[in-house]
């Protein structure tokens, strides 16, 4: 049983891991946009999954668009460095602890763990 307050539907997860996907400066015309908002939402769900992107989340993602885990992973990742490349201080901006462009887990783990904390709602 996941501890998903009463009060995150579907809607309102979805809403509030598009926020924090443009609050980091990943634009919407990029396909990883879209689909780390639906990891961010999955991983949210199952934290489980965040245990192995590879093996979980990126095939669950995967499925749930009809392509390649690897092309999630691919696209992610490219949405990732483009919006680094373009405003990496915006990117680090919710990440106070480095100066070096996050890892797509360590993205992954942020915007699940402000949603399960009810932070981005």
């Amino acid at each position: 049983m996941t501890d998903i307050p009463v009060h995150q539907t579907d809607e309102e997860l979805i809403l509030a891991a598009t926020q924090f996907v443009q609050r980091i400066g990943i634009r919407p015309n990029l396909r990883g946009y879209h689909y780390l908002i639906t990891a961010i939402v999955f991983g949210r769900k199952d934290p489980k999954k965040l245990r192995s992107l590879s093996g979980g989340l990126y095939p669950a993602v995967a499925e749930y668009y009809g392509i390649s885990a690897a092309s999630v992973e691919r696209n992610i990742r490219g949405a990732v460095e483009t919006a680094n490349g373009e405003n990496p201080d915006r990117l680090q901006s919710v990440f106070y602890y480095q100066n070096r462009k996050p890892y797509v887990s360590e993205i992954l783990a942020l915007a699940t763990e402000m949603l399960r904390l009810d932070l981005l709602v």
